[in-house]
């Protein structure tokens, strides 16, 4: 199958052609949705807070230069802390077509929203690149979960780690995290590490979790898990540890730092950066949302997001491939899902089968196919 990219002028190759639209405040948020909604493949991300956090901003600006991301307009109230015209010019130097626009400059929302609806239309044309071939090695895919219950770890998430095995195999490079998912597999992750310096990495990353947990007086094991079938965080974790296949861990990604995967096929374990809290990441707390934006900041093309219970989120950055685990939620909610892992549980099918189906599906998507969460423009962001 050929898979067709975008090239941007640093050199990355990207999957989609969207248009990113970013508030710098809250006070600008409702306006850029209304742009959004008035333009097609346009995606919304931003930040809330009147004060300016530059571990955000650096987010944001990695985020806004995915290479799945061909332009970006960025909108401002005016008299917030964050500094909308060094972020644009920052974004600029990497060769993104870039524009700011403040809505106290442009007198008010209804200027402010034509304006940005005319930028949109002028950065679409400048975002009309050069497709070129893409070989695996240079996708990058995301693994994460939410509303996982027993089914999860008995079909969605195997067949997702064969899936992402087979595509380390041909050259690809994965990403996961959800370290605070690992407790009790610390031994058998930490022995996929490459050598003793990538293993102390794990280490730390799992440790640091636990400090995270204590000090919130949390762990990442919520009732709707309970109500479907897990009893505690290590019998979640062995199905969320199952997710990440079995190939080795060639290094640990800081969420902080902003780091990417090497070029070299393999997995890489991110220790996101909300694990730091709010100074790091502007939260302190985690939800799906958030891990898919951590994925996208790491530089994932795709991610596979696995669920039982059902899940709704999506991404504007990065296209959501959705595997459902337990077959009454993919009958119930099957708009929202991609593959029907249920067939492993009612076996009508294999965990290999629908491995293949999910590492078919990844080529399908890098190919142009919309996700669900695409076609439905289930489009969350949130740090």
């Amino acid at each position: 199958m050929e898979i067709l990219g975008y090239q941007r002028p640093d050199g990355q190759i990207g999957i989609r052609n969207r248009i990113l639209v970013v508030y710098t405040v809250v006070c600008a948020e409702e306006i850029c949705r209304k742009i959004v909604n008035k333009v097609t493949d346009a995606s919304l991300a931003g930040w809330r807070s009147c004060q300016n956090n530059p571990n955000v901003v650096n987010r944001l600006i990695r985020l806004a230069t995915h290479p799945n991301i061909g332009g970006v307009l960025l909108v401002s109230l005016g008299c917030e802390s964050t500094d909308a015209e060094d972020m644009a010019r920052r974004i600029k130097e990497q060769g993104k077509p870039v524009r700011h626009i403040s809505i106290q400059q442009m007198g008010g929302t209804l200027n402010t929203i034509r304006e940005g609806v005319r930028i949109i239309d002028e950065l679409k044309g400048e975002a009309d690149v050069a497709r070129v071939p893409m070989k695996l090695e240079d996708l990058i895919i995301g693994l994460e979960c939410g509303g996982s219950d027993t089914t999860s770890g008995l079909s969605a998430n195997p067949a997702t780690g064969y899936a992402a095995d087979k595509f380390v195999a041909n050259s690809g490079r994965v990403i996961f995290e959800e370290a605070g998912e690992m407790w009790g597999s610390e031994t058998e992750v930490m022995d996929r590490g490459i050598n003793p310096e990538v293993r102390d990495k794990i280490a730390l990353a799992l440790e640091r979790t636990k400090i995270w947990a204590s000090e919130l007086g949390v762990e990442m094991f919520a009732s709707g898990n309970e109500e479907g079938g897990l009893t505690n965080i290590y019998e979640k974790s062995l199905g969320a540890v199952i997710k990440t296949g079995s190939s080795p861990i060639i290094d640990v990604l800081d969420g902080v730092a902003l780091d990417r995967p090497q070029q070299k096929a393999g997995g890489y374990l991110l220790d996101a950066a909300y694990y730091r809290g709010i100074e790091a990441s502007g939260t302190t707390d985690e939800s799906d949302p958030i891990g898919v934006t951590e994925m996208g900041a790491a530089g994932a093309h795709i991610v596979i997001f696995t669920t039982g219970r059902g899940s709704v989120v999506g991404s504007g950055i990065t296209p959501v491939i959705k595997v459902c685990g337990n077959p009454r939620t993919y009958e119930r909610m099957t708009d929202n899902m991609d593959i029907n892992a249920g067939a492993i549980i009612t076996g009508t099918k294999t965990i290999e089968q629908v491995g293949e189906e999910i590492y078919e599906r990844i080529l399908e998507v890098a190919a142009g196919k919309q996700t669900q969460n695409e076609i439905l423009e289930h489009f969350e962001f949130h740090i």
